[in-house]
């Protein structure tokens, strides 16, 4: 394993390419370290560069939710950045492993302008001319990856566990993540298979795969972690990682529509001529033409030209779908910002939360 982060007394980080900067070489060796192993355990060349792929998509993001537990954990007067920087390792794995199974699910090729572990694993087995139904073998070799990499994330938050015992409450905190997180990822795939868009549910599965994944319960698992949590502070923060959420969510399917594969690291309206229904696709289901919905309906179901594509997305662009998004959005910062105002943590942790909601705002994805 790498050495671990100095322990003691924390400079307060409390700005995230600082944060960056010291986490990922930190994560990037521990994951070397797991590759090392893992090979030397399979004894095979070929195994051993499908593992070895779970590093490029490690190489990329943006920490967002080892940076937010630790403000977490400092907001509620934690100090020892051992045991701060061990449970970011966690959770960012855990995240890994959403990676992997969420392009499973997505058919996805590419992720982060990298090929995804299936893609990776099937271009490897057919220049081979390997036997077999190669596209499922690579699937499954996908799904066994991505379970190897949430044995890694259990296995630094048992180490997290080794450094200073956990309480209770953060375990169920995580697990609940966890449950939240299969649940927003089951909606949304149940939704692909419906013809209505219900706004209700939608929301519900931007809270769970995103907002409380990705906002809510890191920052929650911060201050637990710090052993002084409190029903109003942990409040504070569902308050303040609720809406940053949302907002990170209706941003992504912006982009979805707006960016540019070099941008996205993925084909645009992906997600769209997947079947996942958005915030804008309701927008056009509930308020678009007969021949507006109708093309909405041939894209979604995988029928849509090159030229539908092009078409739907002048669409959601000009008839105000985008525009409500960005509407809804802006009310959702401003919810931000007022509760982290409002919020009882330190002037530190405010300034923190601040500069981040500026940094989130003004990303191009």
């Amino acid at each position: 394993m790498p050495e671990e982060p100095r322990t003691g007394k924390i400079a307060v980080i409390m700005d995230m390419t600082l944060f960056q900067n010291e986490f990922s070489p930190f994560l990037k060796a521990t994951v070397h370290d797991h590759i090392q192993v893992f090979t030397k355990t399979t004894q095979d060349a070929f195994l051993g560069e499908a593992v070895e792929h779970i590093s490029m998509l490690v190489g990329g993001g943006k920490r967002l939710r080892p940076y937010l537990s630790s403000i977490g954990y400092v907001a509620g007067g934690g100090r020892d950045r051992a045991l701060m920087m061990r449970f970011g390792v966690a959770l960012e794995l855990f995240h890994v492993f959403c990676l992997i199974h969420d392009d499973i699910i997505d058919k996805a090729a590419t992720r982060r302008n990298v090929a995804t572990v299936e893609a990776f694993v099937q271009d490897h087995l057919r220049a081979q001319a390997r036997r077999g139904d190669l596209s499922h073998l690579a699937k499954s070799h996908a799904i066994l990856l991505g379970d190897l990499v949430f044995s890694w994330a259990s296995r630094h938050m048992c180490a997290t566990a080794l450094l200073s015992p956990l309480p209770q409450t953060v375990l169920d905190e995580y697990y609940g993540m966890v449950d939240e997180v299969v649940a927003g990822q089951m909606i949304d795939v149940d939704t692909m298979t419906r013809d209505e868009h219900d706004e209700g549910l939608l929301e519900r599965k931007m809270y769970l795969k995103t907002a409380g994944y990705s906002f809510v319960r890191p920052l929650r698992l911060g201050l637990r972690l710090s052993g002084n949590a409190t029903e109003k502070s942990l409040a504070e923060m569902t308050a303040i990682g609720t809406p940053m959420g949302l907002a990170f969510q209706l941003q992504d399917d912006v982009f979805d529509i707006t960016s540019s594969v070099d941008v996205l690291g993925k084909p645009i309206l992906s997600d769209i001529r997947d079947g996942q229904q958005t915030f804008l696709t309701a927008f056009v289901a509930q308020h678009g033409t007969p021949q507006e919905k109708l093309l909405l309906e041939r894209v979604m179901h995988g029928s849509g030209s090159d030229e539908d594509m092009h078409a739907l997305r002048e669409i959601l662009v000009t008839n105000g779908a985008v525009a409500r998004a960005q509407f809804r959005m802006n009310e959702l910062w401003k919810s931000t910002r007022h509760a982290i105002d409002h919020a009882t943590f330190p002037h530190e942790i405010q300034e923190a939360l601040h500069a981040l909601v500026v940094a989130l705002q003004s990303r191009v994805r």
